[in-house]
């Protein structure tokens, strides 16, 4: 058997090759690795952003499996430009040209091999058939003395193949690839020729990372360039890429639901006669907030239920809030009648915004909106005479749109509605040429109703700057979706990975409105959102009438913003670690925006709020405030406005993700804008 030798070619920085080791053996990747061949970290030459294992590069029976072991995801690109990301944990076979990094854009690698020369020429592939499959019927290719070939037909599930009477090396036939022999592995290891057509019939199952759970199916189709279509248990059908399904057997599925019968009988209700102790004893509650964190803008979408959370079937969600109410509503601000203003606060809110519908297992679901009105609601039924719900606005005007994001980006964005209610990737196109070689966006979607949700939101926050600058509210805040921070002036961003599921930046369509319309020569927007608002930094940086300020956390998407990079002069970035307290995070809002808030004298006050810095958030690495945080902030941003904008504030809402927390966050966002 010819013998292989695998290398890892750092890229660019041109230190030496990296063999790796034998089967069986584990290489990790990480600072050491990276130290003993000299390379650097180019934003802070003293330290490597990365951590001790952030990945395991290992052989297996000839082929390469790299395993993710750090916080961050690791990202591979095939020869073909295709991406994937792996979260920790996770594991994805490696084909020579492949390249990977080990923390971002950074630190990438170039899987290479290495023939022996002298190894002899016959080869032996081994041919491992699923459990559902007949033995592989092989020929055996042997020389004869008179130069002719000689075949004969073999049943022994190995093919051999050796030089013919030429001595030229004969093609080797196509057969199936070896099913998988443990959970991870995927469904056929780079290298091996397979017959996809043989794998129909097949009992698989899919991880689907974002629910972090196995679905269960029979491939029912298959194409050639490494697709399956599986028809669910559940009874939904979708095409899978290879490397996203695993084989089972027969044992397993017993095996599996033998375990569920099992925790079905244990959940039933015993005949026992309850004692009067037995009452008192309160069973555990298990709360819905303990949930698997997820990582935004770290997976690629490849999977088959793209109905929307808001489906119109019978059996589905639809309306529904899917988060259990707590039975005792947590302490919220106390607003007495007394502290009340003398103007109402608007809230702008319509049904239409609902009509963006993403994947179920989506985080930015139309189900945010419904939690952050009944919070509203409440409030409005205590206290009738300080809020004003409205649903009166309609598109924003095409001209103000074209002021913000580019006339192509706009038509690019127009010809891809889909046609009927299932999401769809955005497609991502270069900054460079926005031509049609773009590819796909994996965490933003759009359905038959997001280019018009996208369009009412804008919208919204015109009609909300006209209100206030007419005096007939004494601020605003705009209940809508999508949100629209991370989108830049032609979409994504440089050096972003996604949308960040932004269509339309409507901080930015309030800031330009608000020049245009208003002459207003001092507009301060102020971001709160636990992410970096990077499109609305792109679209008014080095602009004087704007000065926009963010406080986020730099290491997390879209991991821009870091207070060590250039920044335009009108823009103020704090960036704050991961997981800081909530005294962390004010002190550096105090001294740095507030700062620059009181330096710049702002004629009008926007604000982005996003609400994910909350504790319970699914953002990974994110902050740990509470909901009574985001009414300090509020107060904060009221004492400026107060100081110098006369009180206007226009307030749109960005992130937050956790229903209930987004429900308790947004209405103190609110109690705080109806009080003097």
């Amino acid at each position: 058997m010819s013998t292989t030798t695998f290398t890892l070619i750092p890229l660019p920085q041109g230190s030496p090759e990296i063999a790796l080791a034998a089967v069986g053996q584990k290489l990790v990747m990480g600072r050491k690795t990276l130290s003993d061949l000299q390379i650097k970290s180019t934003e802070n030459k003293k330290k490597l952003s990365v951590s001790r294992r952030q990945g395991e590069v290992e052989v297996i029976d000839r082929f390469v499996v790299l395993e993710a072991c750090g916080l961050n995801p690791m990202i591979i690109t095939r020869k073909n430009g295709k991406e994937f990301r792996i979260e920790r944990g996770n594991r994805l076979f490696l084909n020579v040209g492949d390249k990977f990094t080990l923390c971002g854009a950074h630190f990438m690698f170039l899987l290479s091999e290495k023939q022996d020369p002298s190894a002899i020429k016959t080869e032996t592939v081994a041919t491992a058939p699923s459990s559902n499959a007949d033995p592989v019927t092989t020929e055996a290719v042997a020389p004869i003395s008179n130069g002719q070939v000689k075949t004969e037909t073999e049943e022994n599930g190995t093919t051999a193949v050796d030089t013919n009477g030429n001595g030229q090396h004969a093609e080797p036939p196509v057969v199936p690839a070896p099913p998988p022999t443990h959970p991870g592995q995927y469904l056929s290891p780079p290298g091996h020729q397979w017959a996809a057509q043989t794998w129909i019939g097949n009992r698989v199952k899919v991880w689907w990372t974002h629910q972090k759970k196995w679905y269960r199916g029979t491939i029912i189709n298959a194409k050639d360039e490494g697709k399956f279509e599986i028809r669910y248990d559940d009874g939904e059908k979708g095409w899978e890429d290879i490397e996203n399904i695993v084989i089972t057997d027969a044992s397993e599925e017993k095996e599996g639901k033998e375990r569920k019968q099992t925790k079905l009988a244990q959940k039933k209700p015993s005949s026992k006669r309850r004692t009067d102790s037995d009452r008192e004893r309160k069973p555990k509650s298990s709360s819905s907030d303990d949930r698997g964190r997820r990582v935004r803008g770290g997976q690629v979408a490849n999977y088959v239920e793209w109905e929307s959370s808001s489906s119109d079937d019978s059996d589905s969600d639809s309306g529904k809030v899917s988060y259990k109410k707590e039975k005792k509503p947590r302490n919220q601000t106390v607003v007495l009648p007394e502290q009340l203003a003398e103007k109402k606060t608007l809230v702008l809110y319509h049904e239409t915004c609902l009509k963006h519908f993403v994947p179920k297992w989506h985080l930015e679901k139309p189900e945010r909106l419904l939690c952050v009105m009944e919070g509203i609601q409440e409030v409005s039924s205590v206290f009738p005479e300080a809020l004003h719900i409205s649903s009166e606005f309609s598109e924003v005007d095409r001209k103000i749109l074209e002021m913000v994001h580019d006339v192509s980006y706009i038509h690019k964005m127009e010809t891809q509605i889909p046609t009927s209610d299932n999401p769809e990737h955005v497609t991502q196109y270069s900054q460079e040429s926005l031509d049609d070689r773009g590819s796909q966006d994996f965490d933003t979607f759009m359905s038959q109703g997001s280019w018009q949700a996208a369009l009412y939101a804008a919208g919204a926050v015109c009609v909300a700057l006209d209100k206030v600058v007419a005096g007939e509210y004494r601020n605003a805040f705009c209940c809508v979706r999508p949100p629209g921070h991370h989108c830049g002036k032609k979409g994504h961003t440089t050096n972003a990975a996604s949308q960040g599921y932004c269509i339309i930046n409507n901080v930015a369509i309030a800031a330009y409105y608000a020049k245009e319309r208003y002459n207003f020569q001092r507009i301060a927007i102020v971001d709160f959102d636990v992410h970096h608002g990077n499109g609305t930094e792109e679209i008014l940086g080095e602009n004087p009438n704007f000065l926009f300020a963010s406080i986020h956390v730099g290491s997390i998407y879209p991991r821009t913003g870091k207070d060590n990079k250039p920044r335009a002069s009108n823009v103020v970035n704090v960036c704050v670690d991961s997981l800081s307290s909530p005294a962390v995070f004010h002190a550096a809002f105090d001294s740095k925006i507030l700062a620059a808030l009181e330096n710049y004298k702002p004629d009008l006050l926007l604000l982005s709020s996003g609400f994910d810095a909350h504790r319970k958030d699914p953002t990974e690495e994110g902050l740990t405030l509470d909901e009574k945080d985001y009414h300090v902030i509020t107060e904060k941003m009221k004492k400026i406005a107060d100081q110098f904008c006369g009180g206007k504030i226009v307030s749109v809402l960005e992130g937050g993700y956790h229903l209930p927390s987004l429900k308790r966050s947004a209405k103190e966002h609110i109690l705080s804008l109806i009080c003097k």
